[in-house]
């Protein structure tokens, strides 16, 4: 067997202590950040609910508009109010980040 199935049997959670382990050395994570962004007047148009959590948009529907980058650059402090209890929430939102309505 190879090396990866080997720790994956001997620590199961070895993808998420390394990626604590790298934010603590300042090797933080970065993701491209973008938004799909429709017209209210076109809600009706689609063939699925769009305020369906569990749907992804089609990209050659609505494509998406790349308009930032997100980084991973702390860990938390308390796991359970941090991770777990925001988990329940969709609402919640990072500290930062806004909502901005376009008309």
């Amino acid at each position: 067997m190879g090396r990866g199935f080997e720790i994956s049997r001997t620590r199961p959670d070895f993808h998420r202590q390394d990626l604590y382990t790298a934010i603590d050395m300042g090797v933080y994570p970065t993701w491209k950040f973008g938004i799909q962004i429709y017209p209210e007047d076109r809600q009706d148009e689609f063939t699925f609910d769009i305020l369906d959590a569990t749907k992804v948009w089609p990209e050659d529907l609505l494509p998406v508009r790349y308009i930032g980058e997100l980084q991973l650059n702390k860990n938390v402090d308390e796991y359970f109010t941090q991770t777990e209890q925001v988990a329940f929430r969709t609402t919640h939102q990072v500290p930062g980040m806004y909502c901005l309505f376009l008309s």
